[in-house]
């Protein structure tokens, strides 16, 4: 209804277009990391700092360049929903972006595939499998202890230390992995289980398969990827924070240690030698996740 010459571009049209650049700059990865979070210490949940900001912009610039990277190689950048269901359990997997090493990881009982990179690649299979992927296997003979099986080198390739890593493999590894994992016969991986929405059942999902599917209850750092991710929408799905705290209830361990295990008759759960079971017990748990953005 306007002549030519005054033709614009409609201002929300504007915005909703490049809206849908997946790539975070480093004050945008910095605001994703919150400041605070509930940590779960025996039966109690706890108040910890996470990061100031000038800690999480310092975080970011170490890892934003290889992240973005890591999501368009592997289709994660194409929607903010992946974008923030990536981030959530990156978050929790490497410490909001400090660690990239399985603390203790050579006295597990997986040495020498423990943990490596920012989504912690675990355990021989999933060693060669990315290596395969990646074509890491060297075509002549390798034997550099304790890696020969392998045929590469996880702490040359992706991580000796936390101060001493390769960080396009630390970011690749952790995408790669996180497309890979199966959850049910019918979701071959968790990018496709990150597109069913952003309800908490759908996070709750995504850390299972991220955390091998192993028993609710069993899934390690539930808690932490859950307020990541109930943090996050506020900053990658433009939810509107009203009030200082968003509540959610979900189902994880009493207990941050293990526990004695019990039947359904209250008799001890033994093991074969005659020992009594450890392990965790399934609870309800209603908490307030932290919402005070990450700024300057």
């Amino acid at each position: 209804g306007i002549a030519s010459n005054h033709w614009h571009f409609e201002p929300r049209q504007f915005i909703a277009h490049f809206r849908m650049c997946g790539w975070l700059n480093p004050r945008e990865f910095a605001q994703c990391i919150p400041r605070r979070n509930l940590h779960l210490k025996r039966t109690q949940f706890h108040n910890q700092i996470v990061a100031t900001w000038a800690q999480a912009l310092q975080r970011a610039q170490t890892w934003t360049h290889f992240v973005n990277v890591a999501m368009r190689k592997y289709s994660i950048a194409s929607s903010k929903l992946r974008l923030l269901h990536f981030m959530a359990q990156m978050a929790e997997e490497c410490g909001f972006f400090r660690l990239v090493k399985e603390g203790s990881g050579e006295v597990a009982p997986y040495a020498p595939y423990y943990g490596r990179g920012l989504i912690q690649l675990t355990h021989q299979n999933n060693y060669r499998v990315y290596g395969n992927f990646r074509t890491f296997p060297s075509l002549h003979p390798f034997s550099q202890a304790p890696f020969q099986v392998l045929g590469w080198n996880p702490n040359t390739l992706i991580a000796t230390t936390n101060q001493q890593y390769n960080a396009y493999n630390c970011a690749d590894s952790a995408a790669f992995y996180w497309i890979c994992r199966d959850i049910t016969a019918t979701q071959t991986n968790t990018l496709v289980t990150s597109d069913n929405g952003s309800t908490l059942s759908v996070a709750i999902n995504c850390s299972r398969a991220t955390n091998g599917n192993v028993p609710q209850q069993n899934i390690n750092g539930l808690a932490t990827r859950l307020q990541a991710y109930t943090f996050g929408k506020y900053v990658l799905l433009d939810h509107v924070v009203t009030v200082g705290t968003e509540q959610i209830q979900f189902d994880w361990r009493r207990n941050s240690s293990r526990e004695p295990l019990f039947d359904a008759n209250g008799q001890p759960l033994l093991k074969p030698n005659g020992q009594q079971k450890q392990g965790y017990v399934l609870r309800t748990h209603t908490i307030n996740v932290l919402l005070e953005a990450q700024r300057p």
